[in-house]
């Protein structure tokens, strides 16, 4: 075996999975089920495997997953692009709650909360294979926008509480005050 850096493949580029299955002396679908625990991999070749994803420092590439399971692993947040202390609270629990889960978020700013800008936001999110979108919309304008826009995930809007009747995560701002 040749002496690599950990992190490096042979041509020098990050390790692939084809790297790791060529140190183990297995087929990718072995490695994709020692990554994925699956539980029918003998305990040595498993062993193997973790050994070569050691040695070359292997990472999984979250986008060339996200293309081959068609879903990445994140959930999309749309906030205004503010340090206002409420958005940008919510934000920082929303970061929490998800590291808690073992997912990850991908964060979009948008500066107006008008029609266009939630839209392009949303798409944005969307391209990144988010599973669903929480929208931080502390202004009723951020609410109205997101009533018109359209995405191919469920979207979850965080909203003032003062007269909602749809279906929204509402922060009671009296209280909160």
């Amino acid at each position: 075996m040749s002496a690599l850096a950990p992190g490096q493949a042979p041509s020098g580029r990050p390790p692939s999975i084809t790297d790791v299955a060529v140190r183990a002396g297995v087929s990718i679908q072995t490695v994709s089920r020692v990554l994925n625990e699956a539980p029918r991999v003998a305990p040595g070749t498993r062993q193997r495997v973790l050994v070569a994803i050691d040695e070359l420092g292997y990472r999984r590439n979250p986008a060339a997953r996200a293309l081959a399971t068609g879903h990445g692993g994140l959930i999309g947040v749309l906030t205004p692009s503010s340090a206002l202390y409420g958005p940008a609270s919510v934000t920082a629990a929303l970061g929490l709650a998800a590291a808690n889960a073992g997912v990850h978020l991908a964060v979009e700013h948008v500066v107006d909360f008008d029609v266009d800008s939630v839209q392009h936001g949303l798409s944005r999110l969307v391209d990144q294979y988010v599973a669903g979108v929480v929208v931080v919309a502390p202004v009723r304008q951020g609410f109205e926008a997101l009533a018109s826009a359209r995405a191919p995930v469920p979207l979850l809007p965080v909203v003032s509480s003062e007269g909602r009747d749809e279906p929204v995560v509402a922060v009671d701002q009296r209280a909160g005050a």
